[in-house]
């Protein structure tokens, strides 16, 4: 059976291929990548299953887990495929987004949610209330749009552009965008082909002197573009630069300011935008209705809903930063957190199946006169309507539902609000304040839960706030007996608590430097109150049971383990690989050899442990953490005392790796290897003395971009040092680059190599063949099959026969990805085989079973090559072919790619070392 779990995460569904995009994914794939799971062994289970697998608690192959994000309506035609063939799923709900009764457009309704849930085959995942938006966080000294639950936000000490008054919505809030309007702010007319021009009129609410704007992008109409845009605040020019076409939708942009501007408080300020060139798109940024008309928008845009410069009753979501403030305190960002989980569990239990009662009311003595509702008069004038309500029964409502007749007049956008009193004297309460629609038959409104008791009258207001409309426009209700009704929410018995939390956008807090993925701890702290049990992340790492050994890619805090993010737009067939690679399905076969020859692993510090250690068969662990300095000084390392002990005890020899690694220059350095080389004598006595101080069964030499002129010095260093080690009954390992023998070779890297020599003097030379793929040129493979073979053909010519059983074919356990850059070039960046895999779903990228030794991906941006399976069998192949000693494999704590073939793994060594052939004592 495979390696890795897998957890699938789709969001939209479509059974129309033009239909497909990132975050929609067609059915007929979305089978397909379930059928080739199940079909190799995988067995679907409920996440909470999964969750009891991860812990421990249950044992058994790595299971399939199927999440759904945001409820989307879509779905549905997944979901039904799912239940007839009884496999179970998990839905992330943003609750909010359900509503209490209809769902926002595009979203999966309380009642049809349910009907999922009846089945028994589907499990609720906590996916916010109301916290899946972006705020503003601060890094390296500048603002710039991050998820909510990332980290606390930034609050910005500037003036806020859509303040109406105390209790406003803050930047933190998403209700700040409840029934905004997209106001068109630069970009092409999609009508005229003109640039555009916008502007924003307002009094500021205090005094400050700000450096750059903020505003929250909206969704956009066209086709995004560069697009070269100037700001002006009172004619004063203070940006002046270009957006890139990556235009984001519902998310903050900031505008960096020339200089600053002092701003006062009171003072009439005008800031506005200058389209500098033409495309094909209108870059839109939401925009509140002003409901008391202190600040006036206009646009050039006649394809907007508003006329073009007719002004808009908006004041645009915008915040001109001083540059000053502060992260939201912890207790604060922990409270609304906990409000939203505690909110998100309420909406479940009142909604989830709820039945609706309708209590029907009747406008008393309406006339065709009386016909105005809602909007602004023939007159010209704000409309208010109030009407009488006799309550039959005793009930809370949480709607009101009007049956609207036919809307009068020009379009235009209004805010109304309901509010209700008792007829008897008692003061009125608002209860809703919302944006109605146009032409819209029925329509629901939020209520404040209203309780209204039986017999009693009451008196229902509807009122009109904002700017009247320069044209007469107005909402009418039908003429009939009951054109508004109030309605009660009965909930069902069902008892649905969520134990896991998928977080909006997969952002999660990377704390420490060791590989592991922990949350913010506030946030770990809510969801431990919450009694969540796993939270969710999509970049798609790979996942390993809790507790067991397991690389630092693929450590994970079981507050943000990944997903498989399912991209819809991908090909199937590169889906199909990926999943392959990344659940090790594609390697799950047996070696073509009859015996395993012995490895040398290299390993770096890991305070953790590393995984290697404990899960893989072994001849030599070489610790690579002690470094050679000018002056005859030797830098130590940390050492893991239990990896070094674990090694020992099962049987391998352990080795201290001592190489010219320079910190300063990040690569090794030539001259520092001078250095050892021209004072062989100090640099000696300390090696042998570190190495029997350390218990350590021997030491590798590790000297790369070694001088060509220190070929002889190099010779006489290893011959001495390995006299001075032999006769301790110590061993001596050196590591040499991988050279042809032909005019391919690079002098000042394989020139001072001696292999001959060498050979004759260390127990084992391990090849460096799996250097080629270099970061500042296009994209190779880091041993090509025709260099791999040249590199052993020009071992076998230089080395005497009796010695070749000391050389390890070097082999990689990492990958490199080069991206190409503006000007075409590539530049390339080392990465661990999870990576590689997680980089290749992300770019939806068809990864190739073995190219040149390794895996290979390759996109318009970007190239990938990086080790398999295949690359240690064909290493372990040459070895035993040639009768070579083994292979040496770097680095062994970064790459999985040694779990595939070997389910149950031999830890040490089966049989003596080879070494003992020929050692002197």
């Amino acid at each position: 059976m495979s390696r890795y779990p897998v957890i699938l995460c789709y969001h939209g569904v479509t059974d129309k291929r033009s239909e497909t995009d990132e975050l929609v994914s067609h059915i007929d794939d979305i089978k397909a990548q379930i059928n080739m799971l199940q079909s190799q062994g995988y067995v679907f289970v409920s996440p909470s299953k999964f969750t009891e697998w991860y812990e421990g608690r249950t044992s058994g192959n790595p299971p399939a887990v199927i999440h759904f994000d945001d409820a989307l309506e879509s779905m549905d035609t997944a979901a039904q495929w799912l239940i007839t063939e009884a496999i179970p799923f998990g839905i992330a709900v943003i609750a909010s987004r359900q509503r209490k009764r209809i769902p926002e457009e595009g979203y999966l309704s309380w009642k049809q949610i349910a009907s999922y849930v009846d089945t028994g085959l589907t499990e609720l995942l906590h996916h916010t209330y109301d916290a899946h938006h972006y705020v503003l966080n601060k890094e390296d000294g500048s603002t710039a749009s991050a998820p909510f639950l990332e980290a606390p936000p930034w609050i910005e000490d500037g003036i806020v552009m859509w303040e109406e008054k105390e209790g406003s919505p803050k930047m933190y809030e998403r209700r700040l965008l409840e029934d905004s309007l997209a106001f068109p702010i630069f970009g092409t007319d999609l009508e005229t082909g003109q640039p555009i021009e916008s502007s924003i009129t307002f009094q500021p609410k205090k005094t400050a002197l700000v450096q750059d704007l903020t505003i929250f992008a909206c969704g956009h109409a066209g086709v995004p573009h560069e697009v070269e845009v100037e700001i002006r605040i009172n004619e004063k020019s203070v940006f002046s630069g270009s957006l890139s076409s990556d235009w984001t939708e519902n998310d903050w942009i900031v505008f960096s300011f020339s200089e600053k501007m002092k701003l006062k408080q009171g003072k009439e300020t005008t800031v506005r935008f200058i389209t500098k060139n033409l495309g094909n798109g209108t870059f839109r940024a939401h925009a509140r209705l002003n409901a008391e008309q202190d600040s006036t928008a206009v646009s050039t845009d006649v394809s907007a809903d508003i006329e073009a410069v007719a002004p808009w009753p908006v004041k645009l979501i915008g915040l001109l930063g001083s540059g000053e403030g502060s992260p939201m305190s912890s207790k604060a960002y922990k409270k609304l957190i906990r409000e939203d989980m505690q909110l998100w569990n309420s909406a479940v239990q009142a909604y989830l199946g709820a039945e609706w009662t309708e209590h029907k009311g009747k406008i008393e003595k309406h006339t065709p006169n009386q016909q105005e509702t809602a909007g602004t008069s023939e007159a010209g004038e704000k409309i208010h309507t109030s009407f009488y309500y006799e309550a039959a029964a005793d009930f809370t409502a949480e709607l009101i539902k009007f049956h609207w007749g036919r809307a009068e007049g020009s379009w235009y956008p209004f805010r109304m609000t309901v509010s209700i009193q008792e007829a008897e004297g008692k003061d009125p309460v608002e209860a809703a304040s919302y944006v109605p629609g146009w032409g819209e038959e029925t329509e629901e409104a939020v209520l404040k839960p209203y309780a209204f008791q039986k017999g009693k009258r009451y008196v229902v207001t509807l009122e009109t706030k904002g700017i009247p409309s320069a044209n007469p426009g107005y909402l009418t209700v039908k003429n009939e007996e009951v054109p508004f009704a109030f309605m009660e929410s009965v909930p069902q018995q069902r008892k649905h608590q969520a134990d896991q939390f998928c977080f909006p956008f997969g952002a999660y807090y990377p704390q420490t430097d060791e590989g592991d993925t922990m949350v913010h701890p506030v946030i770990r702290e809510v969801l431990k109150k919450e009694s969540i049990q796993a939270g969710w992340s999509v970049y798609p790492e790979r996942i390993r049971p809790r507790g067991k050994p397991a690389e630092p890619g693929l450590r994970h805090d079981r507050y943000a383990l990944p997903r498989f993010m399912v991209y819809g737009d991908a090909d199937n067939a590169s889906l199909l690989r990926q999943l392959e690679v990344y659940t090790g399905l594609l390697f799950n076969k047996k070696p073509d050899l009859k015996e395993t020859p012995p490895r040398q692993i290299s390993i770096e510090y890991d305070a953790a442990g590393t995984a290697s250690l404990y899960t893989h068969s072994f001849s030599y662990a070489a610790f690579d953490t002690y470094y050679f300095e000018h002056g005859g000084h030797i830098e130590p390392g940390d050492i893991n005392e239990k990896d070094k002990q674990t090694a020992k005890e099962r049987g391998a020899d352990i080795l201290l790796v001592f190489s010219n690694f320079s910190f300063e220059l990040d690569e090794p350095d030539g001259a520092i290897a001078h250095s050892v080389l021209q004072d062989k004598s100090s640099y000696i006595s300390q090696i042998a003395e570190i190495c029997e101080q350390g218990g350590w069964d021997g030491v590798t030499i590790n000297l790369e971009w070694v001088y060509p002129g220190d070929r002889q010095p190099m010779n006489e260093f290893i011959k001495e040092l390995a006299s001075v080690l032999h006769q301790k009954g110590r061993l001596l390992h050196q590591t040499v680059p991988a050279a042809t023998g032909t005019s391919y070779d690079l002098e000042e890297w394989t020139g001072w190599a001696d292999y001959r020599f060498l050979a004759e003097h260390t127990d084992a030379l391990k090849i460096m063949s799996y250097t080629e793929g270099v970061d500042d040129e296009p994209p190779q493979p880091h041993a090509p099959d025709h260099f791999h073979q040249q590199v052993y053909d020009c071992v076998d010519r230089s080395i005497k026969k009796k010695d070749r059983n000391k050389i390890l074919v070097g082999v990689n356990a990492f990958g490199r990805i080069w991206t190409k850059q503006e000007d075409g070039s590539f530049q390339g960046r080392y990465v661990t085989t999870h990576e590689a895999v997680a980089e290749a779903v992300l770019h939806k990228a068809f990864i190739e079973e073995y190219k040149n030794g390794e895996c290979f991906w390759e996109t318009e941006e970007a190239a990938c090559y990086f080790s398999s399976p295949l690359t240690i069998e064909r290493a372990e192949k040459m070895a035993a072919a040639r009768g070579y000693g083994g292979i040496g494999i770097w680095k062994a704590d970064d790459g999985d790619v040694l779990d595939y073939f070997y389910e149950e793994k031999a830890v040490g060594r089966k049989k003596k070392p080879f070494y003992k052939k020929w050692l002197p004592w």
